[in-house]
């Protein structure tokens, strides 16, 4: 257990070595920081400082904090990259426990590639140009190109160093750049911020438990040392000495630590993933399997101080106090249990957070083969200021309404306005609603799918190009008619719109609505785990080609988890964007890539996958803990009164009745831990308490049976 858990510990010190060199990265260079910077100057700001990196064929790098989307803690680094990465190889290059992390030839690969194209997981696994190493439950690096980063975020704000630049160089640049965002070129080199992002939390929960592990270790040495006085006397009889008694019965516990070496190395090895097997790394494996080493010394040196210390004529006689070994026994196992009750709870959140993230990843795997619109290839019609011309639009509308209503054809995309949304929308629309609420644009045949009671007026309807909007009829009367007047006015502007696609609705401009009562989930495509992962009263748009406004019908070719539109299934995927059937609506030169919804969420899954492992790994360890320790001390209780044991268990004693301590310690000891943890209110407490209370029992069952038939047989023997 030690070993495992000294792993674990050398894993987080490495993760956490890991992400002190990220935030250090590049060594070199100097820094330019910008902050406040408005919005609307963000773009101009941005192009003045990649066309002075460009022009002095220098590299910029910015750094920003990567946010696990589990739990928020940090979990890596981000960097935004631009510039002519080969003129600096060396500058550029870095390394950690002497493996090669990036390269300028790495670098160079990014920037060459597409706008999107990422180095090591980000979300999206078919944007991943390479992979990176990276540290299990820790720290992860991704790379992006500059201005996609700063599109992610958001913000053109941060802290950007500047690499191969000298004093006159990064003055002309710095000042371009204050011109362009400002900014008076002082602040822009003189940073009044600071970070510290380390997360401990997890290294201090395995140390803690690495230390309770080491002192039970310790103590239980010692106890055994005392039960050894019998035979040590009559080994000292038979002239052996005490030191080389002491190395007899010790000798199995040290050549059981070296040979347990390999676990803390393994476990290193493996929680690397990525890093190749160098000099450094080797030793950071080996290290907390030297540190187990150390405390087995320890602990068996302080076992041989008890036995040195014993005088012959002592331990011959077996002088040694029953009452306090049982007292020691005692206190050990009351601060087990209450160590127990402690550990559940600070669980209590995470494993909770657990079981929510594992419903999570399951409702995801029910989406994981629907497929998404990635991205399509610039066509002949393809615009360089737009991104998507009114041709293209239409052609993607016209291919869409071809095949809708196909089976595995489905439109599903879904937005949620919370309150402080609709507050800033107060005064653009005539009627807000008041409440936080889901929208959902679906298909009709997406809505009969996923198990909901779709009227049939209400599809034939929007079929027809009536505008149907479903709404719950949970909310009540007022805001029912908020959210009637603000859909209403919402699709008639939008009706409005000048576009190259024509719909049904458009001419007419009729809109419908319907109740429902809320029943079935439906899944929310949401990448915020702050969100729930389905809702049963959504606001819905019953969406066909011929109710459609120009807002829906040119996002059709929208990409993305959270974006895109259009769902298809592997088959119907296969059939309509087959080369030859994109053809008929002129799309053949923009090959649209659809993937599976699993390629969009590998980085969310895998972190789910890893927040999971940690902490069913660590509640695995404490309860394993547990139970090893009840084992233990039966033993010394069986070592204590051996005597005893026989002679009951041969005139016909149950082992409940020779074993009543020890069973009467472990029940009541559970009856109040449960009590304490249903008062500090601690639902993994009370599971914790309660499953080990039935697995001590069963424990306590075997080795009472197995402990009582040893001692009868060692007594008849010795007679």
């Amino acid at each position: 257990m030690m070993a495992v858990l000294s792993g674990v510990l050398s894993l987080f010190t490495l993760s956490d070595g890991y992400l002190a060199a990220m935030r250090a990265y590049p060594s070199q260079g100097r820094v330019l920081s910008l902050t406040d910077v408005p919005q609307e100057r963000s773009t101009q700001t941005l192009s003045a400082l990649m066309n002075s990196v460009a022009q002095a064929r220098t590299v910029v790098v910015r750094s920003d904090v990567l946010v696990s989307p589990v739990e928020g803690s940090v979990e890596g680094y981000r960097l935004g990259v631009y510039g002519d990465v080969a003129a600096h190889p060396d500058e550029m290059a870095f390394r950690y426990q002497g493996a090669d992390v990036l390269d300028a030839k790495l670098l160079s690969r990014l920037l060459q590639s597409d706008a999107d194209a990422t180095l090591g997981l980000d979300r999206v696994s078919a944007d991943m140009v390479a992979s990176l190493p990276s540290a299990r439950f820790g720290a992860r690096l991704v790379v992006v190109q500059l201005d996609a980063l700063v599109r992610g975020s958001g913000t053109v704000n941060g802290d950007y160093r500047i690499i191969g630049l000298d004093d006159a160089g990064f003055r002309s640049l710095v000042q371009q750049v204050s011109e362009a965002s400002g900014v008076d070129a002082d602040r822009l080199t003189s940073p009044l911020h600071g970070s510290s992002t380390e997360d401990s939390f997890m290294r201090l929960i395995v140390l803690v438990l690495l230390v309770v592990a080491a002192g039970a270790l310790m103590l239980l040495s010692v106890l055994g040392a005392f039960q050894e006085f019998s035979r040590l006397g009559v080994h000292l009889l038979l002239g052996w000495s005490r030191l080389g008694y002491a190395a007899r019965i010790y000798r199995s516990l040290l050549v059981c630590s070296l040979v347990v070496m390999v676990v803390p190395f393994a476990v290193t090895l493996w929680g690397m993933e990525g890093f190749p097997l160098t000099v450094q790394l080797a030793v950071a494996g080996l290290a907390p399997g030297v540190m187990v080493v150390g405390i087995v010394l320890a602990a068996s040196a302080l076992g041989s101080l008890v036995l040195l210390s014993v005088r012959p004529v002592a331990a011959i006689r077996n002088r040694v106090s029953k009452k306090a070994l049982l007292v020691v026994i005692a206190v050990v196992y009351v601060l087990a249990s209450a160590g127990l009750v402690a550990g559940a709870h600070a669980l209590d959140a995470p494993m909770n957070e657990v079981s929510k993230l594992g419903q999570v990843s399951t409702r995801w795997s029910r989406y994981d083969s629907l497929r998404l619109l990635y991205k399509d290839s610039r066509g002949t019609n393809h615009t360089e200021s737009s991104g998507l011309s009114g041709d293209h639009m239409r052609e993607i509308y016209d291919w869409y309404t071809s095949i809708e209503g196909k089976d595995g054809v489905y439109i599903a995309n879904t937005r949620h306005f919370d309150a402080d949304l609709l507050a800033q929308w107060k005064g653009l629309y005539e009627q807000v609603p008041e409440q936080a609420f889901w929208y959902f644009i679906t298909s009709p045949n997406y809505l009969k799918d996923q198990g909901f009671d779709l009227d049939p007026d209400a599809a034939a309807r929007a079929e027809a190009g009536e505008r149907m909007f479903l709404i719950p009829d949970t909310m009540d009367t007022a805001e029912q008619e908020r959210m009637r007047g603000y859909l209403t006015e919402t699709s008639m502007k939008h009706k409005d719109w000048t576009s190259s696609i024509h719909t049904t609705f458009m001419d007419t401009g009729k809109i419908g609505f319907a109740t429902y009562h809320p029943s079935t989930p439906l899944f929310t495509w949401s990448d915020d785990l702050s969100q729930p992962a389905e809702t049963t009263d959504p606001v819905i748009l019953v969406a066909t080609g011929a109710d459609m406004t120009p807002f829906e019908a040119e996002s059709l070719g929208a990409t993305g988890l959270t974006n895109s539109y259009v769902k298809l299934s592997e088959a119907a995927a296969q059939r309509y964007l087959a080369a030859i059937y994109l053809a008929k609506y002129q799309l053949e030169d923009n090959n649209p890539i659809y993937r599976p919804a699993s390629d969009f969420i590998a980085g969310l899954r895998k972190s789910l996958t890893e927040f999971i492992q940690l902490f069913g790994g660590v509640a695995l360890l404490a309860a394993l803990f547990q139970l090893v320790g009840m084992a233990t001390l039966c033993r010394i209780y069986a070592a204590t009164y051996r005597e005893t044991i026989a002679v009951k268990r041969l005139l016909g004693y149950s082992l409940m009745g020779i074993f009543a301590p020890a069973f009467v310690m472990v029940a009541a000891m559970s009856a109040m831990s449960i009590l304490a943890a249903v008062l500090i209110g601690s639902t993994a407490g009370i599971a914790a308490t309660a499953m080990m209370l039935v697995f001590q029992l069963i424990l306590l069952t075997v080795q009472s049976r197995t402990l009582s038939s040893g001692q009868v047989q060692a007594m008849i023997k010795s007679e």
